[in-house]
């Protein structure tokens, strides 16, 4: 596939708000000669289609958006980073990958149905589910070609399977590469099902997904686990996965950070951080809230333990919800604000 941001373009749309909004010495270039000079790339994926919770999450990217254009300044009092400064970034717009709102509904519906617990979804539906699935196929390629130009691909997702997606294209656009690729993986849930009602492909699944590749397990370690089905756990841990536990980040946050520090040392870093890691009370948009989770300082925290050898190679932030049929300046951002700055501290750390 060519490389290049003119092989880019055509897989995505311009969106009302740019992330980070006006940015002085930068706004004023094309978009071809800001991707030139940029290290990190934004790009965002507004794709909810499998979701089980509330379906908040297709429209949290453009809530990120309108909150890191109008709502957050981009200087960092405590790090005294100011980042476009020291981090220069594109962004590529809003993937094009819209599901219909009549399908949304339609999937929803029989995903909410007491017999989907007890059947699994119809046929019909599983149907139209990998109709729309499919629509994601070119995010490889695309993961690709940033890796290849030399830049960090950062995706603001709607539900978190396309992860699967954009670990696989850097896993395959690295050739002979010294150092080993590692995942911070940031969640309420393990994300690791091989199936859930029927789908073997959805928000349920993207690290078993990965795993199934031939990721090996011990190369991945997910912080913040407090949801998942038995079999997740045990395949977690048969296959030799990390985890680190609120519990053991209160508890013992000496021996977490340590552990966070040796993990990542010396490797290439993919950090994905789903929103409902956070604490329910942190995250009022989210579809899939869950209590006694993280709290931002943590999140902050787990950053500030990433090894100084660490390389970030790609990062993602999903599942930030944004509850409104209206403009989202008129909405609830809060989550979003919150999204947004924890993705700065992310990148004022390991960039």
């Amino acid at each position: 596939m060519p490389r290049g941001f003119g092989a880019l373009q055509r897989f995505f749309q311009e969106p009302e708000y740019a992330f980070g909004g006006h940015v002085p010495g930068m706004s004023d270039l094309s978009p071809e000669e800001r991707y030139g000079q940029s290290l990190v790339v934004f790009l965002d994926v507004p794709f909810d289609l499998t979701s089980t919770g509330g379906r908040t999450s297709a429209r949290g990217p453009e809530a990120v958006r309108y909150a890191s254009a109008k709502m957050v300044e981009l200087y960092d009092c405590l790090s005294g980073r100011d980042l476009p400064a020291t981090v220069p970034w594109a962004d590529l717009g809003t993937y094009r990958a819209a599901v219909p709102k009549e399908v949304e509904e339609q999937v929803a519906r029989a995903i909410a149905s007491p017999a989907a617990e007890a059947e699994g979804l119809p046929q019909d539906i599983l149907t139209v589910i990998d109709a729309h699935l499919a629509s994601l196929k070119p995010l490889p390629d695309i993961a690709g070609i940033l890796y290849r130009d030399g830049k960090i691909p950062f995706a603001f997702l709607g539900e978190h399977y396309p992860t699967a997606l954009l670990v696989q294209g850097l896993l395959q656009a690295r050739e002979d590469e010294r150092h080993p690729f590692a995942i911070v993986h940031l969640d309420a849930h393990r994300d690791m099902k091989a199936d859930y009602l029927g789908m073997r492909r959805c928000h349920t699944t993207p690290f078993y997904e990965i795993l199934e590749a031939g990721f090996p397990g011990e190369r991945l370690i997910q912080v913040g686990i407090r949801q998942a089905a038995a079999d997740e756990d045990e395949y977690a841990r048969a296959h030799g996965v990390h985890t680190l536990s609120v519990q053991d980040i209160r508890r013992r946050p000496d021996a977490s950070w340590d552990k966070l520090y040796v993990f990542t040392e010396g490797t290439d870093l993919y950090v994905s951080l789903d929103i409902d890691s956070l604490s329910s009370e942190f995250t009022p948009s989210t579809g899939t809230p869950v209590p006694f989770g993280l709290s931002p300082d943590d999140v902050v925290g787990i950053f500030g333990a990433i090894h100084p050898t660490a390389r970030l190679v790609g990062a993602d932030v999903a599942e930030v919800g944004f509850r409104g049929e209206g403009e989202v300046r008129d909405g609830d951002v809060r989550e979003a604000v919150a999204a947004w700055i924890l993705a700065q501290k992310l990148l004022q750390k390991v960039v």
